[in-house]
């Protein structure tokens, strides 16, 4: 008998530490790109969120290139927002959020990404929406999924 899992619930503990120890590093090696685009959309001293940071891989990434910039991430799991937590040791926020409804003022961020985690969103439409909500008119909204 074949099982379908639904991941747009959300991570568990156990499939959170397999996606962190293994799907993780190859996301992050894939969205190097991305991260560039990221890194270079951000103006000096920027505010820059990752929604859907999982484990944080990618928010290491950014404050180790970017030390300027005050970074955040976001992310539904309880488990890879506290692995997330403690790997970014360079002064990243981590928070437990969700998508559809970011815990920030409007217009408050210069950019927002999200790499491979908008399949997940229970409503990817309300999700953009948020994204755009919180970042500055002119800022910029990236996604890679």
């Amino acid at each position: 008998m074949a099982a379908v899992v639904d991941f747009r619930r959300g991570y568990g503990g156990l499939e959170s530490r397999f996606y962190d120890a293994v799907i993780a590093p190859g996301t992050l090696a894939a969205s190097r790109r991305l991260l560039g685009l990221v890194s270079a959309a951000a103006p000096s001293g920027g505010r820059v969120l990752d929604v859907g940071c999982g484990g944080g891989q990618a928010l290491m990434a950014l404050a180790t290139t970017r030390p300027d910039l005050w970074v955040a991430g976001i992310d539904a799991s309880p488990w890879l927002a506290r692995r997330a937590a403690t790997r970014t040791s360079l002064g990243a926020r981590v928070q437990v959020a969700s998508a559809l409804a970011l815990p920030y003022a409007d217009a408050r961020l210069d950019v927002a990404y999200s790499l491979f985690s908008v399949k997940h969103w229970p409503d990817r439409r309300r999700g953009l929406a948020e994204c755009a909500r919180v970042v500055r008119p002119g800022g910029r909204v990236l996604v890679a999924d």
